[in-house]
Order: structure tokens, then C-alpha cells, then sequence
């Protein structure tokens, strides 16, 4: 393992040209530069936006069809899907007696999956139809 960790370091410090500190202080610089590149493109995709809409409130309508139905329904749904993941392909691995309590427990957790699968399906529809409604 240390033969390894060497090898690595000095990999790197054949790649990255020098000592540990100084690429430290290179990756800090390449991060502040990217940071000041997004936020330079935020701000000019937002003076474009002002230039080019004419109401304010399209701009809100658009925010709202999109970051609400994001934030009721796809998210939550999104975050139930990821927290039983495992829980779901653990206890699937498993052979469980068709009437425990385990697997019925099991069938709960399948059924409200799918369910979160269909909010994620009717937030998208409803973000979808609220984008059009504002641009119409």
C-alpha cells in the first residue's frame, strides 16, 4: 500500500510539475476562475433575459411552472426512490415466505415505488403544461 501511495504521489508530482502545495494553490486558482466564469454567465444570461422579455411576469410564470412542481413532485419522489434502493434489491435478493410480515412489508415498499414513479411522471406533465400555458 505504500508503494502504491508513492508511486501515485510521484505520479502526480511528475504530472502536476512540483510539490504538493503549489497544485494545491493551482486547483484553488482553476476554481476561482471557474466560479468567476459561472457567475459571469449567469449574470450576462439574466441582463439578455431583461433585454429580451418584456414582462416580468412571464419570467415568474416560467420560474414557478418549473421550480414548484420540481420541488413538489419530482424531487420527493426522486429522494424515495434513492433512499429504498437498496432496501428493495437487499430484501428482493432474499427468499421470503409469501405471507411474512416481511414481504408484505416488501410489497408496500414495491407499490409506493411505482407510485413515486408516476409523481415523478405527473410532476413532469404538470411542469410541461405550465411552461406552455405561460408562453402562450
Amino acid at each position: 500500500a505504500a508503494a502504491a501511495a508513492a508511486a501515485v504521489a510521484a505520479a502526480a508530482a511528475a504530472a502536476g510539475g512540483g510539490g504538493g502545495e503549489s497544485a494545491r494553490r493551482r486547483r484553488g486558482c482553476s476554481r476561482v476562475g471557474l466560479r468567476a466564469a459561472e457567475a459571469f454567465g449567469i449574470l450576462t444570461v439574466g441582463f439578455l433575459l431583461a433585454l429580451v422579455v418584456p414582462d416580468i411576469s412571464t419570467v415568474f410564470g416560467l420560474l414557478g411552472a418549473t421550480c414548484c412542481s420540481l420541488v413538489c413532485f419530482i424531487l420527493p419522489a426522486l429522494f424515495y426512490l434513492r433512499a429504498t434502493q437498496g432496501v428493495v434489491d437487499e430484501v428482493a435478493a432474499a427468499s421470503l415466505p409469501r405471507g411474512s410480515k416481511q414481504f408484505r412489508s416488501l410489497q408496500r415498499i414495491v407499490r409506493q415505488r411505482r407510485l413515486s414513479r408516476l409523481l415523478i411522471a405527473f410532476g413532469l406533465a404538470i411542469a410541461l403544461v405550465g411552461t406552455v400555458a405561460i408562453l402562450l
